[in-house]
């Protein structure tokens, strides 16, 4: 066993988002009827339900990360985290009084990384697209030729 390891300091929950992607599961046409907004609702109670699985993690300062479209996903759940922990401060003053009220807790996050991240479809993937499909042999190479020679004029 390796004394140093990363995990000795450290925790990684991975989260697939949104439902349907990958190794995640949607088994109807209503799981799997997304946005970014709703992925991000449903990734954010994924992470409350760690909390209430997991309560030793509480107090483990929480980063959120992600690459590529992660750039559209990480901000959007740091925004509804952060969206719950004003909405506990408020209760929480609002009921100090009240003896019957159960105190909410706030996550702990303390901040995003985003990787390479995609912050606009339209200008971050789309320039590149073609090439991609191109150098994954997706595509046509003639394809790629023609559109890069100007005589494919497709939108992707």
């Amino acid at each position: 066993m390796n004394g140093f390891s990363w995990n000795a300091r450290a925790n990684v929950l991975y989260l697939e988002q949104p439902a349907g992607v990958g190794y995640s599961i949607g088994t109807t046409t209503q799981a799997t009827n997304h946005s970014d907004f709703s992925s991000s609702v449903d990734t954010f109670q994924a992470v409350q339900k760690f909390y209430e699985k997991f309560p030793e993690y509480k107090n483990v300062s929480l980063y959120v990360s992600g690459e590529s479209y992660g750039g559209i996903y990480v901000p959007y759940l740091t925004w509804q985290i952060f969206q719950w922990n004003m909405k506990v401060d408020v209760n929480n003053a609002i009921h100090v009084n009240d003896s019957s009220w159960t105190k909410q807790e706030k996550l702990p996050i303390k901040g995003f990384m985003v990787g390479n991240g995609v912050t606009n479809w339209k200008f971050d993937t789309n320039p590149t697209l073609p090439q991609t499909l191109g150098g994954f042999d997706m595509i046509p190479n003639r394809w790629l030729d023609e559109f890069e020679q100007g005589i494919c004029n497709v939108n992707f």
